[in-house]
Parts: structure tokens; sequence; C-alpha cells
């Protein structure tokens, strides 16, 4: 119990930190950058569109929120926004508009209610971390599906450009293009190997999924048959006492 009220202090501090960056950040008011992210959103076919702001608190995109989704772009960049940036800006609001169709801020707010809740496991701590980082790279590649693999190169060089200019990772319950440094090495290494998924690829991985939910089906307690007393004594044959 003072475990898990330790880490939840820990958590309400990144939202405090989540909080007043949300206080400073202003609605995105750049003619260029407000086509670019419509385009975007079209592009992605989202409908709804979340948010889009800008924070002088910081160095990298990111996008949060369950019920009110935005996304917040640093200050600088806009500051900064000129042709060669054009590029770099379309792979981060693609890479944060996916992780919005994909609903990653409701994932993260389940990956940190089960940390708090099963902290002293470590390999609790080790998965949580394998799905953030697998999440991104999942990100990585959808993009990279849409940008075609003449693009490659210059979506990593985006995310070398952000590895440059990295910020700590404060907030424990938004989902960014940036991250540490050691996941963003391995993110640029999965980009730099990135191949088209082919048919063979994607039934394969079915088969994977499927044959793994029918493992932890089958382990389910839900699929246990009850036994009681009652229950026992009943499957043994008259004249004979019972083990217990």
């Amino acid at each position: 119990l003072t475990g898990i009220i330790f880490m939840l202090i820990i958590q309400l501090r990144a939202r405090r930190k989540l909080f007043l960056m949300k206080q400073s950040a202003v609605t995105v008011h750049h003619p260029a950058l407000c086509r670019l992210f419509e385009q975007c959103c079209t592009e992605l076919g989202i409908k709804k569109m979340p948010s889009l702001y800008s924070t002088l608190l910081l160095k990298s995109p990111v996008m949060t929120g369950i019920l009110c989704p935005a996304i917040y772009l640093p200050s600088r960049l806009i500051d900064d926004m000129a042709q060669d940036l054009y590029q770099s800006l379309r792979h981060m609001l693609l890479h944060e508009l996916v992780h919005y169709k994909q609903r990653d801020a409701l994932t993260n707010a389940l990956i940190n209610f089960f940390h708090l809740l099963y902290w002293p496991n470590p390999l609790v701590w080790f998965a949580m971390d394998e799905i953030r980082n697998d999440r991104e790279i999942a990100c990585d590649t959808s993009v990279l599906k849409r940008l075609g693999e003449e693009n490659v190169l210059a979506y990593g060089n985006t995310l070398i450009h952000l590895a440059e200019r990295m910020s700590p990772d404060i907030f424990s319950s938004v989902s960014g293009i940036s991250g540490n440094m050691r996941p963003l090495t391995r993110r640029i290494r999965h980009v730099a190997a990135y191949q088209k998924t082919t048919r063979a690829d994607g039934i394969k991985s079915a088969c994977i999924g499927l044959s793994i939910a029918a493992l932890l089906l089958s382990l389910s307690p839900v699929l246990a048959v009850p036994l009681n007393a009652e229950h026992i004594i009943s499957l043994v044959p008259d004249g004979e006492k019972p083990f217990f």
C-alpha cells in the first residue's frame, strides 16, 4: 500500500506538470500550419480533428487527452517554420495523429493504472516499457506506410533532429514522437530497416495473435470447472473415503 501511494504521488506530480503545460498553451492560428494539419487529418481519414496548441514548455510534440484530445507543439517549431521544416512538421503531425486515431491516450491511462497496481513486480515494469516502445514503433510504421519507402530517410532524419533537442520524459500520460534516448535509438534502427509489409507478413501476424489469444483464453479461470467438496465426494466410488 505504501508503494501504491508513492507511485500515485509520482503520477500526480506528472499530471500537475501536464496541467501547467495546458495552462500555458495557446491555440495555433498559423495559416500554413493549420492547412497542413487539416491535410494530415484528411490523409488519415480523421473527421473529428483534435485541438492543436503550442507551448513553450515542450521541445517535441505530444498528444494527450481522452475526452478532450489535443496535440501540443513546441512554440519554437512554429516560430521557425520554414520550407526546410515543412516536411519535418508533417512527419510530426502524422505521428501524433496516428496516436490520436489509435486512442493511445486511453492506452496510456490503462498502462499507468496497472503500473500503479502491480508496482512490486519487475516484469510489469519491463512489460510497460515494452508496450510504450512497441506502440511508438507501430506509429512509425503506420506513418512510413503512408509516406512510402522513398521518404524513409527523411522520416529518420526527423527523429534524429528530435533526438538532438530531446527533453526528459516528464509526462507519463502523454504520447509523443520523441522519448528517451535508448528507445529512440531503437526506433531509428527500425526506421532504417523498414520494409513494406507483405500479405504473408499480415497473415503470419494474425496467426500469432490468434494463437496467443487462444492460449490466454484457455488459461482463463472463467473456463475452469468449479469444484467444491460436495462435487468431489460425489465422484468418489461408494464405500471409499475421500483423501481429505
